[in-house]
């Protein structure tokens, strides 16, 4: 191929020297007015591809900015949020509104401008409120800690601390003014602070009197207390487990792979579940329904 290039090159070179000057200079014009159309097409053609370009550029700038203009509308209702509202009420409202921007807003955003959602959008979304997303925990943690930390009074607390160092029986010879063998407990600097707390001899009564009562009492708490934080647990494990289901083996979470169509008509579906109110605990769980003033030696009841 090569070959016959030279050959019609040497070729054209002949047959140029066997032309006039005349000829040699119109030849030359013509093929450079044709070069010159090649470059003015060639000039058109990229002219129009940096139009388009600057085109689409001006788009997602806009669509950036757009974004931007929200996310900072968003800050500002945010920041006035957290000034108005305590941080533990914070965190609760703070999910629910989450929730809401996912189930609702995000949804009917989805439903009319498809485009502009992408499936990262919908992954930060599901990070933040999914099962185990980063909301959903920290409020969760915080409630469970509220609970383990507030679900006995003050009282039963001391209560509960004095006769873990010393059982009860030990401590009602000691408030009897028996101290023989009380050095034999690992109390350390507690001792003075038990020995500050004297009983009438009716309290001590009272104490001797319902001896093992109080232990099965005290005993019993700390086990269910106990195993709260182990539900606690459990229940973060599969709410984790949950959320990462979709991960692979090397443990990165695929985006959906679900059309954004059905994730639309999913989450729009959520969304009317729970303003109808059908998503509450009784229904869902088949917890029974308890009146208010009823015992709670039922195993699985709640009040309304």
């Amino acid at each position: 191929m090569k070959r016959v290039k030279i050959d019609e090159e040497k070729e054209e070179e002949i047959a140029m020297k066997h032309l006039s000057s005349k000829e040699r200079s119109k030849l030359y014009r013509t093929r450079k007015k044709a070069f010159i159309k090649k470059l003015e097409r060639e000039n058109s053609e990229l002219k129009e591809q940096v139009r388009k370009l600057s085109k689409e550029n001006q788009d997602l700038q806009d669509q950036l900015l757009n974004n931007c203009h929200a996310t900072d509308e968003e800050s500002s209702k945010r920041s006035a949020f957290i000034e108005i509202h305590p941080p533990e009420i914070n965190k609760y409202l703070r999910l629910k509104r989450e929730e809401e921007y996912r189930f609702k807003t995000l949804a009917q955003k989805l439903k009319k401008f498809p485009n502009d959602v992408s499936y990262s959008m919908m992954e930060q979304t599901r990070d933040d409120v999914g099962p185990f997303g980063r909301i959903r925990v920290e409020y969760l943690k915080e409630q469970f800690n509220n609970i383990i930390e507030n679900c006995l009074p003050f009282g039963i607390k001391s209560m509960m601390y004095t006769f873990h160092k010393i059982p009860i029986y030990q401590w009602l010879k000691f408030q009897a003014g028996s101290k023989k063998k009380y050095a034999e407990y690992n109390i350390g600097e507690d001792y003075e602070l038990i020995k500050k707390c004297r009983i009438s001899k009716k309290g001590l009564e009272f104490f001797r009197d319902n001896n093992r009562e109080i232990n099965t009492t005290l005993f019993n708490l700390k086990k269910w207390i106990r195993k709260l934080v182990y539900v606690r647990n459990k229940l973060f494990h599969t709410l984790k487990i949950m959320q990462d289901f979709k991960k692979d083996k090397e443990g990165i979470r695929s985006l959906y792979p679900v059309p954004k169509d059905d994730q639309v008509t999913i989450m729009l579906n959520n969304q009317y579940l729970k303003e109808k109110g059908l998503l509450n605990p009784f229904d869902l769980y088949k917890i029974g329904r308890k009146s208010k003033d009823a015992d709670y030696t039922s195993d699985i009841e709640l009040t309304d």
